[in-house]
């Protein structure tokens, strides 16, 4: 009996230490799930903060090219006024140039035929005297 006693004994004291084992193996087990689940919870709320940052960055970058192609534009507005209006100074430039060359020409002309009809006339009072 003795021998059987103690025999229950070690076999109650292994499967309490079996026991121990199986629960210490489920705890690490469900710890192990746990923190893997946390770490996949925080893995995702880091991608998803990325990807809201990205959108972030991303939108923030397609209005200042917005802006700075409007700045060209606006730019290049500008510099085709500012070549257009010089084309038209040098054209009304060179319509007053055409226009002041017609005038002298005119005014030469009159002024030649003035000469010429007083030295026709100058000529025609030389033969009388």
């Amino acid at each position: 009996k003795q021998w059987y006693q103690r025999r229950v004994a070690i076999t109650a004291g292994r499967k309490e230490r079996e026991q121990k084992i199986v629960k210490n193996a489920e705890r690490s087990h469900i710890k192990a799930n746990l923190t893997k689940s946390l770490w996949n919870v925080e893995h995702e709320e880091r991608t998803r903060a990325a990807i809201e940052a990205a959108k972030k960055s991303q939108q923030d970058s397609n209005k200042f090219l917005k802006e700075t192609w409007k700045r060209v534009r606006e730019a290049k507005r500008k510099e085709e006024m500012q070549k257009q209006k010089e084309v038209d100074r040098r054209v009304k430039t060179l319509l007053e140039f055409k226009d002041n060359l017609h005038r002298s020409q005119a005014t030469l002309r009159k002024q030649s035929i003035k000469k010429e009809k007083s030295t026709d006339c100058d000529s025609a009072l030389i033969p009388l005297l």
